[in-house]
């Protein structure tokens, strides 16, 4: 630090103590137990706190790593974001419906997601609510409680049969609609982000650090990588072990593939955009498509 002539901020500066995220039943070791005494870093003659969880680029980072705070603010950002299209979007033409979801709701949902996806499902069922409750907004064909016309009781408005029938409280299905306007589910926009991260860290070899976690397989499909050995239902969860396992998954749909030759050889990146030299808007829309597609097949109404 000195060296370099490196100055740290003490007033947005703190520390964090990261250690396994297990149940109070489970924490025997001295080192895992909680304890109430607050913990103070003293160097270069400055202190510094700890914390539980703070903010990094505008994710929320946790020492147990769990992302729950940061969904928990997400959710909340999401919400607030509900709330404006709700104001804005009766004096909009529906044919720019998509963009606002794209500009005020998508904007706030993809940023990082490639970090914080990986999480388990029950996790991420909230944050998945929240994106069919804007889409039931914005493209849903019958209204909801989110729409003004839900509650209009005027008999000069409705027919006295829908005035004295019973009010229907059934939710709208969301994936008609998401497939009508091919928008990405919570899902597929987490494979869709980690697989393009994956691949730049491949192709440029930055991070110097990530891109070397990730190794070939020896065998003659090239693009293919060696998924890490993870035993644990919870170290599946870090970033490694799942882009790995997506990039495997979907490698044969986002890259062109070879043909053989007059010898009956295949030679490897002698098609164009079969190798990590294709061009990066090639992968995402293709990549895209094949999502799409997928996301379409099986029941058309539930997911």
């Amino acid at each position: 630090m000195k060296s370099n002539k490196l100055h740290i901020n003490a007033g947005k500066t703190c520390f964090m103590h990261f250690q396994p995220g297990l149940s109070r039943a489970k924490q025997t070791c001295a080192r895992l137990a909680p304890t109430t005494k607050i913990l103070i870093l003293h160097w270069m003659g400055k202190r510094y706190l700890k914390v539980q969880s703070t903010r990094f680029l505008g994710v929320i980072i946790d020492e147990k790593l769990s992302w729950e705070p940061h969904l928990e603010h997400l959710a909340s950002k999401l919400n607030l974001s509900i709330v404006s299209i709700k104001r804005i979007y009766k004096f909009i033409p529906k044919s720019e419906y998509l963009k606002i979801y794209n500009a005020l709701f998508m904007s706030h949902l993809s940023y990082c997601i490639s970090c914080w996806g990986g999480v388990p499902q029950h996790k991420l069922s909230r944050i998945f609510a929240i994106q069919k409750r804007c889409i039931r907004l914005l493209f849903g064909k019958t209204f909801n409680r989110d729409h003004k016309e839900f509650y209009e009781t005027c008999a000069r408005t409705r027919t006295f049969e829908e005035h004295m029938a019973r009010k229907n409280h059934c939710l709208e299905h969301t994936k008609p609609l998401f497939n009508e306007q091919n928008i990405m589910s919570l899902e597929n926009l987490y494979r869709y982000h980690t697989f393009m991260e994956v691949l730049k860290i491949l192709k440029f070899g930055i991070p110097h650090s990530m891109h070397e976690l990730y190794k070939f397989c020896p065998k003659n499909e090239k693009l293919r990588l060696i998924v890490p050995l993870q035993k644990l239902d919870v170290s599946q969860q870090n970033f490694l072990f799942s882009s790995t396992k997506i990039w495997n998954d979907f490698t044969a749909f986002a890259f062109e593939k070879c043909c053989a030759n007059e010898s009956g050889l295949i030679i490897p990146g002698s098609a164009v955009n079969s190798d990590l030299s294709a061009s990066t808007g090639v992968i995402k829309n293709k990549l895209k498509i094949h999502l799409l597609s997928q996301q379409k097949e099986g029941n058309p109404i539930s997911w």
